[in-house]
């Protein structure tokens, strides 16, 4: 655990390991906009992949049936940039040595224990604070998506239908 706010002192980190979380937390973002679309699809269709339709009446003698998927708007928001900010004190620097595939490549490199610290910005400003600011932006489907819903919007044409007998 890096950080557990009821200890009374921060448990020191690597920065990459930071940096490794943050980027995990990132990508996270596109998973989640994947499951979006997925549970788009499992909304409007049947258990046997059949599409969820409804019928609509065009005229008293012809009506369409329509795909419910067709009538949705399948954009969504994805993640378009984030600033982080927090100030870090360097607990300590380790050099590490990585032995590559070829035996005589060993390089190294730094290795920085760091602890959160207050912001220089702002005197009142808790250690265990960060500024995390986020952008997103609307983004259009995949053009699998745009085509696969194309596909049921051809299919789409009024048909003939019985009168209602009300």
């Amino acid at each position: 655990m890096i950080f557990d706010k009821n200890k009374e002192k921060n448990v020191n980190a690597t920065l990459s390991d930071i940096v490794r979380g943050m980027l995990h937390s990132v990508n996270c973002s596109q998973e989640i906009l994947d499951q979006h679309f997925n549970k788009i699809i499992e909304k409007y269709f049947n258990s046997d992949g059949t599409p969820i339709t409804k019928s609509f009446n065009v005229d008293s003698e012809r009506c369409v049936e329509i795909p419910l998927i067709t009538l949705i708007n399948p954009s969504a928001l994805a993640l378009k940039e984030i600033d982080l900010e927090m100030s870090l004190h360097i607990d300590q620097v380790n050099v590490k040595k990585h032995i590559c595939s070829n035996l005589a490549d060993i390089l190294d490199r730094g290795s920085f224990n760091v602890s959160v610290v207050p912001s220089n910005k702002s005197n009142d400003k808790q250690s265990d604070m960060v500024d995390i600011s986020m952008k997103f932006r609307a983004i259009e489907p995949s053009e699998g998506v745009s085509r696969f819903l194309d596909e049921f919007i051809k299919k789409i044409s009024p048909r003939h239908c019985e009168p209602n007998k009300d």
